[in-house]
């Protein structure tokens, strides 16, 4: 337990205490034993709750309790800087490099992520647990090629499956693509280069977010996970210049230590990159930009997992030849299911919406829905039809 320290009244400060004690009056009744009805040394301390003793070494400018001087301080309605000096403390040494715990720097760097971006309204009140499928994305021969103007409208969701490619992998539980992929590199790039692409509300960010408090709670490094909308300067410059000075607090430039720590960490092979919503970027060809940067000082040694929407991918796709692509696949009927019943905490609910789905006439719905945003949306709309 931390000792508080002692504090003493200066000269101008016991003049000023003495000078409030003569102007105030006791409560009617309690005149003290000179007949005096201003404050005395024993009514201050019993205001106080401090001993008298106390109070007369405060006004004898000797070194008291830090606590009991503010008591003694608030019962007379002064202010500490009033009565004492205020030393200013010597700042803080800057800590070593192997004195940061990066760790911590990185979980609260997460929570602060989830707050921003993974605070859903639409599931509001039931956080739900769910890990969408993901696909390891390779090209078809050429004979395999496929029109996107041959899906049938029924199936509109085969539209966002890209023709020129296929899924040669798929990862149905996250442990699977964790462990493989994540933790012993079962990749084409030793998963040191991974890109995740999806429509709109695939889920790509919370995989992504999934993803870094993995990495963290098995100590497979130091997640950064960025959202690229945010970034308007090279990655290198935005990691020293941005995400370090919050990540430490700093409402200044970190200092050289920090500096120093950090480009350790990096040149070590201990920081994972979570580059979020390349699309988001709003500049011309942003993977090519990402991947220039990336290949630039010691950007060179991260790890790196991105996500991209898939139309920016497809135009892009040669940019990311050095990366293995997955792909978050649509819900199957049973993880559409497990969905819905996580969703509604009367079951009731979740069954009635369950069978009205099961009619021959959903078809299209239930085609719509295979994505977790719609999904989350027929959802919304049904809780709220049933109040």
């Amino acid at each position: 337990m931390s000792k508080s320290r002692g504090v003493a009244a200066t000269s101008d400060g016991i003049a000023k205490i003495k000078a409030r004690m003569a102007q105030r009056e006791k409560k009617e009744g309690q005149p003290g034993k000179t007949g005096k009805n201003c404050w005395t040394q024993e009514y201050l301390a019993t205001q106080a709750r401090v001993s008298l003793d106390t109070v007369k070494r405060c006004l004898k400018g000797i070194a008291i309790d830090e606590s009991c001087m503010i008591a003694i301080l608030k019962a007379l309605n002064l202010e500490l800087a009033e009565i004492i000096e205020i030393q200013k403390s010597d700042p803080e040494p800057p800590p070593q490099p192997d004195d940061i715990n990066w760790h911590q720097i990185c979980e609260s760097r997460l929570d602060a992520y989830k707050q921003r971006f993974l605070t859903n309204p639409l599931t509001a009140g039931n956080p739900l647990d769910f890990y969408v499928p993901l696909g390891l994305v390779e090209p078809k021969r050429e004979q395999q090629k496929r029109l996107k103007d041959e899906v049938n409208p029924e199936e509109g969701s085969r539209f966002y499956q890209l023709p020129e490619t296929e899924i040669t992998k798929t990862y149905t539980e996250p442990n699977q693509f964790f462990e493989e992929v994540l933790r012993q590199g079962n990749s084409k790039t030793k998963g040191q280069r991974l890109a995740i692409i999806g429509e709109p509300g695939a889920g790509k960010t919370t995989l992504l977010y999934q993803i870094s408090r993995w990495i963290l709670q098995e100590n497979l490094g130091y997640p950064i996970l960025i959202r690229l909308a945010e970034v308007n300067q090279p990655l290198r410059q935005f990691l020293t210049q941005n995400w370090l000075p919050d990540a430490t607090g700093s409402l200044t430039e970190v200092s050289s230590e920090w500096v120093s720590a950090f480009e350790k960490l990096i040149t070590g092979g201990k920081v994972w990159l979570l580059l979020d919503a390349v699309d988001e970027m709003g500049i011309t060809s942003p993977l090519a930009t990402i991947n220039q940067q990336l290949t630039e000082g010691w950007m060179q040694g991260l790890r790196v997992l991105l996500t991209c929407r898939l139309n920016v991918w497809e135009t892009e796709k040669n940019a990311l030849r050095d990366f293995d692509v997955y792909r978050n696949l649509d819900f199957n009927s049973q993880q559409i299911q497990e969905f819905i019943e996580q969703y509604f905490r009367d079951p009731t609910q979740s069954q009635e919406l369950l069978k009205q789905l099961k009619e021959p006439n959903q078809n299209r719905v239930n085609d719509l829905i295979k994505n977790p945003l719609r999904l989350a949306l027929l959802c919304r709309t049904w809780k709220r039809g049933q109040k």
